[in-house]
């Protein structure tokens, strides 16, 4: 994001965010050839640098797939977008409410977050 900000109007409180521009997605990067080696172990880095990240702030983003991994591939860069399904894992929390696994059903005592 490269700029937040909010106006309060009546009784409503309107909120405009400014993100980069991705002009890509990683899907039709895919869907194109249009990668190389060296291409594929610098997205794959910064996949996983971003999901380490989202991680730490313990947030489950639930919906990775391709297209919704935003690039702009002049620059080598991918950013992690669609973020609609993703939720702040709460502590003790053992599943993602609403997708549990058939371990959790019998609310097991040994199953984590990890099985999401």
């Amino acid at each position: 994001m490269i700029f937040a900000f909010s106006n309060k109007r009546d009784d409503r409180i309107c909120e405009s965010f400014v993100f980069d521009f991705m002009p890509d997605t990683l899907g039709s990067l895919i869907e194109n050839n249009s990668l190389d080696l060296v291409d594929m172990k610098l997205y794959t880095w910064q996949m996983f640098n971003g999901l380490q990240y989202l991680c730490q702030l313990q947030i489950m983003h639930r919906d990775i797939k391709p297209v919704n991994i935003l690039a702009d591939h002049s620059a080598g860069l991918l950013k992690i977008g669609d973020f609609g399904s993703a939720k702040v894992v709460r502590p003790g929390m053992t599943s993602t409410p609403y997708q549990v696994t058939p371990l959790n059903c019998n609310e097991h005592q040994y199953y984590t977050t990890s099985h999401d």
